[in-house]
């Protein structure tokens, strides 16, 4: 267990990995260039005030673009010091933002009625097909 979660071998050293190198997803990362999940989410048409998970957050970049367009927001990384500066992020902004720690997958599933998920790779964002818009729960 590491921080009330149970991590299997890659997920620790990830984990490891992800909180040594947080410095360096802040500001010029990337993927702080969030046109790409501006293209994505268009076609989704989210309703104001959506609830959006963003899975491995990082330095929350994707997270908080969405927050700044009225959307609630959760943001979730293995790594507690990407969250820490995600959230300064947030506060440095004024957008509010939940955070919660936990790997990648399985996908944490907090209740929510309607809910958007998403990740970034390799500065692309990418929505699964199975998440892009669910009622009660995620697979």
């Amino acid at each position: 267990m590491t921080g009330g979660m149970k991590l299997n071998e890659v997920q620790r050293a990830a984990q490891e990995q992800f909180a040594k190198q947080s410095h360096r997803y802040g500001e010029g990362h990337i993927l702080e260039n969030v046109e790409d999940v501006r293209a994505a989410i268009e076609p989704l048409q989210l309703a104001p005030g959506s609830r959006v998970l963003d899975v491995a957050t990082g330095a929350g970049h994707t997270g908080l673009f969405l927050a700044s367009l009225g959307h609630e927001v959760t943001l979730t990384d293995i790594a507690a010091p990407m969250l820490e500066r995600a959230k300064e992020a947030a506060t440095r902004r004024g957008l509010k933002v939940q955070t919660r720690q936990h790997p990648a997958s399985p996908l944490p599933s907090p209740p929510m009625e309607e809910r958007v998920a998403g990740g970034r790779v390799r500065g692309r964002f990418m929505i699964p097909m199975h998440a892009q818009k669910t009622k009660g729960g995620f697979p």
